[in-house]
């Protein structure tokens, strides 16, 4: 019965998304096929659901694409260049407009015992839409197991900590406290337009020893425009600060994580007189409801919450505060299909022209095979109201 039960539920996720994906649009999910070929392993074993990490996928990363065992493996174009093309449409309720969001060509592989490389460029095909790299770095450990020490240099994500819900989240659309609607990352100049999730160039220095790890980062900081990624050196040198800390509980993928950033540039056309502050604490409580299959749980629960908290300095002794929270549960069959229901909230100190708002999301995604990804979701946003139907389908190769 139980196995009959799955398969129903298999075919009817995949029937329907199979339909509706193709009238509507998403971002490029971030995954790296190419090592599941290079290592003879399902995508299953890295990831929940693509981009959301495992605990062994999350291990991979932090050691630098490198197995526990850290067998040096031959780097060839095969096993290091990965495309993936996503192909949708609109974001309406209305009438749809077939879209194709573009096409991320990626390079990552490890070098050796220590070293590390990851390039991502997007080619974009949407009107207004930029090409250019996102990820650009180099890293460089001391080990792939146990403790060791890392060195990251480039362009990286700001918050790259285990399942904290911003880009790491498999659902389509990020929690508003990393979105455009809430006043962390927010509409108002005032309140820093600070997008947590996006990318910054500088040097990271790490410490990972078994299941806890945490980083370090000095970073060049936010343009005068709000914007974060591909930063220009304008001779302000590295004044901002990010410090990070993971920890997994046992082998199912329960965590806590959390950060602190200090931003030190100036920003006088945003309002930020010279200081601005953004804290995060995340956890996850995963449990496996019915036994796992080679690592791989046929069902799996995940419950996920979290709190952001923002401070601004914007005029001479005067401190703004906000904050966004988040509660999430996701529940996996066999990592092949995913249903998750969230509910965030964005929440202003009284400045004017930034709403407080919540928003409901559910989303079903299911993998059909190793090199395609469907995806359908429905986002109902408060004040300003914003409800979407929003779909996907992404080739990996």
């Amino acid at each position: 019965m139980r196995n009959s039960r799955n398969s129903v539920i298999y075919n009817v996720c995949t029937a329907i998304l199979a339909v509706i994906s193709i009238f509507l649009i998403t971002n490029t999910s971030y995954a790296f096929p190419q090592f599941a070929r290079k290592f003879h392993l399902k995508c299953a074993t890295c990831h929940t659901m693509i981009p959301g990490l495992t605990p062994f996928g999350y291990a991979f990363l932090r050691a630098g694409f490198r197995l526990p065992s850290n067998v040096v493996q031959p780097v060839t174009l095969k096993n290091s260049v990965a495309l993936a093309l996503t192909a949708l449409v609109a974001r309406t309720r209305t009438v749809p407009n077939i879209d194709v969001a573009g096409v991320d060509t990626a390079f990552a592989t490890s070098l050796g015992k220590q070293w590390a490389v990851n390039l991502r460029y997007t080619t974009g095909f949407r009107d207004g839409s930029q090409s250019g790299f996102s990820d650009f770095w180099a890293q460089y450990n001391t080990g792939a197991k146990g403790a060791f020490w890392s060195l990251k240099l480039g362009q990286m994500p700001i918050v790259d900590g285990y399942q904290q819900l911003g880009d790491r989240s498999y659902t389509i659309t990020d929690a508003m406290l990393y979105g455009a609607n809430g006043p962390l990352a927010g509409t108002n100049g005032a309140l820093g337009d600070f997008a947590l999730g996006a990318y910054e160039t500088g040097i990271q220095g790490g410490y990972t020893d078994g299941p806890f790890s945490t980083r370090l980062s000095w970073l060049y900081g936010i343009k005068e425009d709000g914007s974060s990624q591909n930063i220009a050196y304008d001779g302000q040198g590295m004044h901002d600060v990010i410090l990070q800390t993971d920890y997994l509980v046992g082998n199912q993928g329960s965590a806590i994580s959390g950060f602190y950033y200090n931003g030190r540039r100036q920003l006088q056309t945003l309002g930020i007189q010279d200081n601005f502050q953004r804290m995060g604490v995340f956890g996850t409580y995963s449990k496996y409801l019915e036994p796992a299959s080679r690592g791989i749980p046929k069902l799996q629960l995940e419950l996920n919450g979290g709190l952001l908290y923002g401070v601004d300095n914007v005029a001479a002794g005067k401190m703004v505060s906000s904050y966004g929270t988040i509660i999430e549960s996701d529940l996996f069959f066999s990592h092949q299909t995913a249903i998750s229901l969230r509910y965030d909230t964005a929440r202003s100190a009284g400045i004017t022209g930034t709403p407080d708002t919540d928003a409901y999301t559910l989303s079903i995604t299911h993998q059909p095979a190793q090199n395609v990804l469907l995806e359908i979701e429905y986002r109902k946003q408060n004040n300003p109201g914003s409800d979407s139907l929003t779909g996907m389908v992404e080739f990996l190769y």
